[in-house]
């Protein structure tokens, strides 16, 4: 290859090669080989597999990301492509200088929209804002994550699947290590959660509540400049009477790991499953208020979004359950009359994720039909 050959030609020239379908790992088995070009005591060395060695990630991100892509702006930006195993990928071009390779999985970076708990809600959030970029979806069970990543991945998206216990701080670390492995983080959408008809008092205030703020302390420390997140609280943190000045501010400030040995979260404070659940939305809200302030460091933004009844699987356990008579009685006498879809709370994440909410971080968007409104002012107070 002649030395003259501007990089983004190089580079090109070897995409046009490559099959079209587009893989989460690109395959690749090669020799040695650095190409008769000025080489540049700078560059580093990609010689393992990113996926096994923290320090050749990190060689991998600086050099075939950062300086090549942010340099030159080869390519068009962020992307993957498959590679044959038996092609020899000898060198990627790092703005003129060659960058050695002896690779056997290469990602070259892109920008990824995490989604945990990839149901209606998230799934609809996700593909509003995850057009070229990767979306990495993270779920409880593999088999759910995998059946939407099928649907997303049918709609052209770039898909891949992780298992997450977002009451583990282990889990929830790794789920960590694994988005950044692909690339920088730009959004977090926390859509997991359990309701009070599925789960014990105890698993609500671990899942919703502590697994909340380990998603926004884990994912603060390293979403990207630009970045934003949102998580899924409930119209049911509204309806929840004050707390004391105190109360709030533990609610939002107590380091995660404590969090759940505050005296007001003990189970003689905690009547119910229900009272469980709006204590975790409430305190989602005021966690997410105060961690707007360590994102806002890394010029990031966080917010809430507190759907009313919306038609999910979720939706469907609490209309069957033993509150069932109650839900349906809230939507009949709610100014909207009807419940919500996941389309329409996909329709404000977009907002609060995108450009045009670039102002807004730190709040809370309550969208329940009017149900609050009608608890507080309407015939739901009788």
């Amino acid at each position: 290859m002649s030395p003259a050959v501007p990089p983004f030609v190089a580079v090109a020239s070897t995409l046009s090669l490559l099959p079209p379908n587009t893989g989460l790992y690109a395959a690749v088995m090669s020799q040695p080989f650095t190409p008769a070009l000025p080489t540049d005591s700078r560059s580093r060395s990609c010689r393992e597999d990113p996926q096994e060695s923290a320090v050749s990630r990190a060689d991998m991100d600086i050099t075939c990301r950062t300086r090549w892509r942010r340099r030159t702006g080869c390519w068009g930006g962020p992307v993957r492509r498959w590679v044959s195993p038996a092609r020899r990928c000898s060198a990627w071009l790092v703005a003129g200088v060659p960058c050695e390779l002896r690779l056997r999985n290469v990602i070259i970076m892109s920008n990824v929209i995490v989604v945990i708990g990839p149901g209606s809600i998230g799934q609809a959030i996700a593909r509003r804002v995850s057009a070229g970029r990767h979306v990495l979806l993270a779920g409880l069970r593999q088999e759910n994550a995998d059946a939407a990543a099928e649907v997303l991945s049918n709609a052209g998206f770039e898909v891949s699947t992780a298992t997450v216990d977002v009451s583990l701080r282990e889990s929830v670390h790794a789920l960590v290590h694994t988005a950044t492995a692909l690339g920088d983080i730009i959004g977090v959408i926390h859509a997991a959660g359990v309701s009070p008809s599925q789960a014990s008092p105890e698993t609500i205030l671990s899942v919703d509540l502590y697994g909340t703020a380990l998603v926004l302390e884990e994912f603060g420390n390293v979403i990207a400049r630009g970045g934003a997140g949102v998580v899924i609280a409930s119209q049911s943190g509204h309806r929840l009477g004050a707390l004391t000045a105190e109360e709030d501010a533990a609610l939002a400030m107590t380091p995660a790991d404590e969090l759940l040995g505050l005296p007001m979260l003990q189970p003689d404070q905690v009547r119910d499953s229900l009272h469980a659940y709006q204590l975790s939305k409430r305190g989602n809200a005021l966690r997410v208020m105060a961690e707007a302030v360590r994102w806002g460091k890394r010029g990031a933004r966080v917010n809430t979004i507190s759907p009313g009844i919306i038609f999910t699987p979720m939706a469907k356990d609490e209309l069957t359950g033993p509150r069932g008579e109650g839900y349906r009685h809230m939507i009949e006498l709610c100014p909207a009359g009807r419940a919500g879809t996941p389309d329409e709370v996909g329709t404000v994440g977009a907002l609060l994720m995108g450009p045009d909410g670039g102002f807004i971080t730190g709040s809370d968007f309550l969208m329940d039909g009017g149900v609050t409104a009608a608890y507080r002012f309407g015939e739901l107070a009788q």
